[in-house]
C-alpha cells in the first residue's frame, strides 16, 4: 500500500492543478490525505458532493481526526454514521467528536462497538449515554432504554461471534428480549454455538435463522434451521441471492423455493439489488422452466 501511494504521490506531483481537480471528483478516499498535503490550495472547495460522507467514514476508520473537521467544513452532516464507524474502529475519541456534533443515537454506538468485540467500549457508551440521560433530564436510564442498548449490544456480538459479550448483554437487561433476532445475526456470522445457544435462551424462529444463514453463505447452518423445523425456503433463496450464493440458491429451490421473479423479496429482486447479474438470468430461467 505504501508503494502505491508513493507512485500516486510522484504522479500527481506534475499534473497541472486542471487535472488533479478532475482526478479528486473520482479519485479513492484513501488518497485524500496525499492530495490534502501535496495541494492545500485544491482543498479550499470540496469534490463532489456524493463523496463528502465518504470521505468522513474513510477519516473515522483511520482516525484522521483533522480530515473529520475538512469533511465537516465542506458539508458532511452524517453524524450517525460517523458515530458508529468511529465506534467500529474502536476511535474513541472520534465517537466523542460525533456526539459533540449532534448526532444522539447511542445504539449505533453501541452496535458498531459490539461488531467489533470491543467491550471496554461498549461499557463506554453506557457511561455516555448515563451523562447523557442525567445532563438534559436528571434522571439515568430507564429499564426499556438499557434493554434498547443492550440488545444492541447482543445482536451485533452474535453476528461477530462474541459470546463473552451476548453474556454481558443478558445480565445487562435483555432477559425479555427476542432472542430471534440474535438468532439470525448468529446464523448471519456463521456462528452454529450462538444459535445454539439463542435457542437455548428461547429463540424459536427458525425461519429467521435460515433466512440469517443463507445470506451469510453458511450452508450447514441452512441444514440446522431446516433440521430445527424452517420451512420457508422462499426466504432461503431470498437470502442466497443476496450473498450471491449460486449453490445455495439451487438447495433452496431443491427444497421448494419458487419465488423466482417478482416484487419485493424475489430471487430475481434481490440478486438485482445486490448486483449479483448471473443470479438474475438464473432466476429468469428458472421462472420460465415452472
Amino acid at each position: 500500500m505504501q508503494m502505491e501511494k508513493t507512485e500516486v504521490s510522484n504522479l500527481l506531483s506534475v499534473l497541472p492543478y486542471e487535472i488533479i481537480n478532475r482526478i479528486l471528483l473520482f479519485i479513492d478516499n484513501a488518497h485524500y490525505p496525499i492530495l490534502y498535503h501535496a495541494f492545500p490550495k485544491l482543498f479550499e472547495n470540496p469534490p463532489n458532493d456524493e463523496q463528502i460522507n465518504k470521505l468522513l467514514y474513510w477519516a473515522v476508520k483511520t482516525g484522521n481526526k483533522s480530515l473529520c473537521y475538512l469533511a465537516k467544513k465542506w458539508g458532511a452532516d452524517d453524524f450517525d454514521g460517523m458515530l458508529f464507524e468511529a465506534a467500529q474502529a474502536g476511535q474513541k475519541d472520534l465517537c466523542r467528536l460525533a456526539l459533540s456534533w449532534g448526532t444522539e443515537e447511542f445504539t449505533l454506538m453501541m452496535s458498531g462497538a459490539a461488531r467489533s468485540g470491543n467491550t471496554s467500549l461498549c461499557f463506554t457508551c453506557l457511561e455516555w449515554y448515563t451523562e447523557h440521560k442525567l445532563k438534559l433530564f436528571g434522571q439515568a436510564p430507564n429499564k426499556e432504554e438499557i434493554r434498547s442498548l443492550s440488545g444492541a449490544m447482543m445482536i451485533n456480538a452474535a453476528d461477530n461471534g462474541n459470546e463473552v459479550l451476548c453474556h454481558i448483554a443478558r445480565m445487562l437487561g435483555v432477559q425479555n428480549f427476542d432472542y430471534n433476532y440474535m438468532l439470525q445475526s448468529a446464523a448471519r456470522g456463521g456462528h452454529e454455538y450462538l444459535c445454539r445457544l439463542a435457542k437455548n435462551w428461547g429463540a424459536k424462529k427458525f425461519n429467521w435463522m435460515l433466512y440469517g444463514a443463507a445470506m451469510g453463505g453458511h450452508e450447514n447452518l441452512c441444514y440446522l434451521a431446516k433440521a430445527w423445523g424452517a420451512t420457508k425456503f422462499n426466504l432461503m433463496l431470498k437470502g442466497a441471492a443476496e450473498n450471491g450464493s449460486e449453490h445455495l440458491c439451487r438447495l433452496a429451490k431443491d427444497w421448494g423455493a419458487t419465488n423466482f421473479m417478482g416484487n419485493f423479496g424475489s430471487m430475481y429482486e434481490s440478486a438485482l439489488r445486490s448486483k449479483h447479474f448471473h443470479l438474475c438470468q438464473l432466476a429468469k430461467q428458472w421462472n420460465s422452466e415452472r
